[in-house]
């Protein structure tokens, strides 16, 4: 977290397949290749993709260059070349630019959405976000369709998603078992919109 100005903001990161068409989006609470979360959950989705090599562009920036660079030591299951773009170029990167568009529009509809479902505004430093953030990456690789009528996880796995989605915010009622109740409670406590009560 980090502010802009006075306003605080929130750093994300995102990778898009360009081949396929997924992303994978999270937050990354500290820059270059220091936030062990954020290149863990890049190299899984890396290694989810299923190719065998693939080239990963960045902008140049001396701390995103250092990201890539963690990332790829951490998937050595793929070989991953290391690619920079033309200084000053953001056609080179389009699709990565298109996707961080496409995460900010994204991420403030679902914020106007949610504060308006809960009738004020939920701090921009709630854990909630960070949720939200890699929902949006989520979401899209499952549900947005192509010219073809196809979505970028049929296309990467061979069939559709099949799992339900609730709403971000939703209340969602879930029966644990006896046995399993203690345990479960002890572990996540109650939660409400990512924060523990």
């Amino acid at each position: 977290m980090t502010a802009l100005g006075n306003t605080p903001c929130i750093k994300v990161a995102g990778l898009i397949n360009q081949t396929l068409g997924g992303s994978c989006t999270t937050v990354v609470t500290i820059k270059g290749g220091r936030d062990a979360y954020a290149v863990a959950r890049f190299s899984q989705w890396i290694e989810r993709e299923g190719h065998a090599i693939i080239i990963l562009q960045s902008d140049g920036e001396h701390t995103i260059t250092y990201f890539c660079r963690k990332i790829k030591a951490r998937t050595p299951s793929v070989d991953i070349v290391l690619r920079q773009s033309h200084l000053h170029s953001s056609a080179s990167l389009g699709a990565g630019e298109t996707l961080q568009g496409l995460l900010a529009g994204q991420f403030r509809s679902i914020k106007a959405s949610l504060d308006n479902k809960l009738g004020q505004s939920l701090p921009i430093t709630s854990r909630f976000w960070p949720w939200v953030v890699s929902y949006i990456g989520f979401a899209r690789t499952r549900f947005r369709k192509s010219n073809d009528g196809s979505t970028a996880y049929s296309r990467t796995n061979g069939h559709e998603h099949g799992g339900e989605v609730c709403e971000l915010g939703e209340t969602v009622m879930l029966r644990i078992p006896d046995k399993k109740r203690e345990e479960i409670q002890d572990q996540m406590g109650e939660m409400h919109l990512g924060r523990k009560k």
